[in-house]
């Protein structure tokens, strides 16, 4: 996605600097109107993969605090059972507790980058309107 994003904004920026030389006023806005349609779909694209990144993570974020509870229950529960069933299913808990903690951290990492990225097409979109 990252790749995408930057790939479109060279393109825009490109095109701008394309309509910038226009002589003609007319065919410059035109140009500029045709860009800012093509720029508000991307865009648009842009932030409907945002959202689904968005609930994505809100997913795992779920999961992974339940699974932290269904590990802290896991301590209290298997107080009873003999020590290597309970070392066994603790070792799975926690490594469940772990994998969902490394992978929302990710998700985490993954969103952060692709809101702002996402957040500096709209100054894009300013730009394009001042070619109009």
């Amino acid at each position: 996605m990252d790749k995408r994003i930057n790939s479109h904004k060279k393109f825009v920026q490109l095109e701008m600097s394309r309509i910038e030389k226009i002589a003609d006023d007319v065919s410059r806005k035109k140009a500029a109107r045709k860009l800012l349609k093509f720029h508000d779909i991307q865009t648009k694209n842009f932030q409907h993969e945002r959202l689904i990144h968005l609930l994505i993570t809100l997913f795992f974020a779920v999961l992974m605090f339940a699974s932290w509870f269904g590990c802290g229950a896991a301590w209290l529960a298997f107080a009873e059972v003999d020590f290597a069933n309970k070392l066994f299913m603790l070792i799975c808990a926690s490594l469940l507790v772990a994998i969902l903690t490394v992978l929302e951290i990710c998700y985490i990492m993954y969103y952060y980058r692709l809101e702002n990225r996402t957040a500096k097409l709209y100054d894009l979109t300013r730009e394009i309107y001042k070619l109009m």
